[in-house]
């Protein structure tokens, strides 16, 4: 009973002078600032007793003792860092780590996706803002953009932009040892809307018809990257730079333009017909023409027109461009009308004396004609 009472208590006596003995835990955080380092070895630690001393191995051949120290490394670059701690027992223990002092700000370059796919360097579609950088020793933290004066975004990935106008973007990164680039900055130019003309003819249309010579204007807009060139032509001619006003006679036309832009956008082709008649149209009276007429019927001719009885007028009316209606009048008197080129009206009433037969065309586009011929007519039929 007795050697297993001693057995016991030697153990334990062991088990003590072995923990008494328990070696430090060597541990350090450092800031870097560059090239110059703070280290601290404040998470050092014994779990039986108290550290008596911390030694430092720079790993640049330099060496320094205390529990926290800086030390400024001369050259840029990686280092293997070694803290050795003893406590008050005489063990001893330590950890290394590694560092870097970089005082190399990171560079990033910029790419725009496409390249500009207009004229003039202006993109006629949205473009892809690609941000790469890089960083030799401590490597990137990360990178920031803006878009003109809009706020610092962290960048993730390729920045689509759509957003039509001249635009600037700004980046620059950070590596992980602090160090910030100075900001860089690349301008851009979107326009994808293409222009505008509109027309201007200075005289007003009667049913779509201009009754004299026109001058047409034509006045493009771009509210982007303006106005490169407007263009026209007439009947599917070659196509003209416009340069003023144009001025066009009688006819009919189809008159076709449009504008181009600075940064290559082209407007669709409008198109519009012009119709122009400046020439009044023209009556011719068949009957009754000058001679003796009875009940209708010419008997011989004379120098004036005679007629007995009833009497059928018959009007011819030409336009090149057509009648749009003939007014008939009888001593001013409106009697009727007719869109005919051939028309016919009746007299057939009392009357004894001269008359005044009037007849007024209009054709489509405004222009008008009178004739007027004198009638003596006897006719005594009574209502």
């Amino acid at each position: 009973m007795k050697k297993i009472v001693y057995m016991v208590l030697f153990l334990l006596l062991v088990y003590q002078v072995i923990a008494i003995n328990s070696a430090p835990v060597a541990d350090f955080n450092y800031e870097i600032n560059g090239k110059f380092v703070i280290f601290d070895a404040s998470p050092s630690y014994d779990p039986d007793g108290y550290i008596i001393s911390y030694s430092w191995n720079f790993g640049d051949g330099i060496v320094g003792i205390g529990k926290i120290v800086n030390h400024t490394y001369e050259l840029e670059g990686i280092y293997n860092v070694t803290l050795t701690v003893v406590d008050n027992s005489g063990n001893v223990n330590s950890t290394t780590k590694t560092i870097t002092a970089d005082i190399t700000p990171p560079s990033t370059v910029c790419k725009l996706i496409p390249n500009a796919n207009g004229r003039s360097g202006w993109y006629v579609s949205n473009l892809i803002l690609n941000l790469a950088a890089e960083d030799a020793l401590s490597g990137i933290n990360k990178t920031f953009y803006k878009i003109d004066e809009g706020n610092w975004k962290e960048y993730i990935s390729s920045v689509i932009i759509s957003e039509e106008g001249v635009h600037t973007a700004y980046y620059y990164s950070v590596d992980k040892s602090g160090n910030y680039e100075e900001s860089k900055s690349v301008v851009f130019k979107i326009d994808k809307t293409p222009p505008s003309t509109s027309i201007f003819i200075d005289k007003n249309s009667s049913n779509g018809w201009y009754n004299e010579k026109i001058n047409v204007s034509l006045f493009p807009n771009d509210g982007i990257s303006g106005i490169n060139k407007t263009l026209y032509r007439i009947n599917g001619g070659g196509f003209s730079e416009y340069n003023g006003s144009i001025s066009i006679a009688d006819g009919k036309y189809f008159f076709e333009y449009f504008s181009v832009d600075m940064a290559g956008n082209f407007e669709e082709i409008n198109r519009i017909e012009i119709k122009i008649d400046t020439v009044s149209p023209e009556i011719n009276i068949l009957s009754p023409s000058k001679g003796l007429y009875v009940f209708g019927r010419k008997i011989f001719d004379t120098e004036t027109v005679f007629v007995i009885g009833n009497i059928t007028i018959a009007v011819e009316c030409y336009d090149l461009n057509g009648i749009k209606i003939i007014e008939f009048y009888y001593d001013d008197i409106y009697r009727g009308n007719s869109n005919s080129s051939i028309s016919f009206w009746e007299i057939n009433e009392f009357s004894i004396g001269k008359h005044k037969i009037k007849l007024i065309a209009y054709d489509l586009a405004g222009n008008k004609c009178t004739k007027i011929e004198e009638v003596y007519i006897i006719n005594l039929k009574w209502n």
